[in-house]
C-alpha cells in the first residue's frame, strides 16, 4: 500500500497562501462562501491560505477569476491592486445589492448619495 505523502510547507506556498487570504478578504469575500463558488471544503480552501498545501494552477486560475484579479497578483508577481477596494464590510455588502438593482432606482441613489456628499463639504 503506497503511503501518502505529507506536504512540509515552503516559503513560496506560505506567501502565496497569505496572498491569497489577503485577496480575498479585500475583496469581502467570506472563506466559506468562496469554497462554495469553487465546488471545495471550507477546510481544504484554509489549508491553500496557510500554505499546508500547494495550489494546483488549475484551482489558481479558478479562484483568480473569482476575486476578479490576475493569477500574478496572487502569486506575488504583481502587486495587490489596492485603490478600489471597499474594507468596509458592511459598504460592500450594501453597493453588492445596490448593483442588483434596475438603473433608474440606481440613478435615484446616486442622486441622493452625492446631493449628502455636497452637503458635508459645505458645512
Amino acid at each position: 500500500m503506497a503511503r501518502r505523502s505529507v506536504h512540509t510547507p515552503i516559503g513560496d506556498d506560505v506567501q502565496i497562501g497569505s496572498r491569497l487570504k489577503e485577496t480575498r478578504a479585500k475583496r469581502g469575500v467570506q472563506q466559506k462562501d468562496l469554497a462554495a463558488q469553487l465546488g471545495m471544503d471550507q477546510s481544504a480552501l484554509s489549508r491553500y491560505e496557510r500554505g499546508e498545501m500547494r495550489l494546483p494552477s488549475s484551482l489558481l486560475a479558478r479562484i483568480a477569476r473569482a476575486l476578479k484579479v490576475s493569477s500574478d497578483e496572487i502569486l506575488g508577481l504583481k502587486e495587490l491592486k489596492r485603490g478600489a477596494i471597499v474594507r468596509d464590510q458592511r459598504f460592500l455588502k450594501r453597493l453588492q445589492a445596490i448593483d442588483t438593482l434596475p438603473e433608474r432606482q440606481k440613478d435615484a441613489l446616486l442622486t441622493t448619495i452625492d446631493g449628502l456628499l455636497r452637503s458635508s463639504k459645505a458645512s
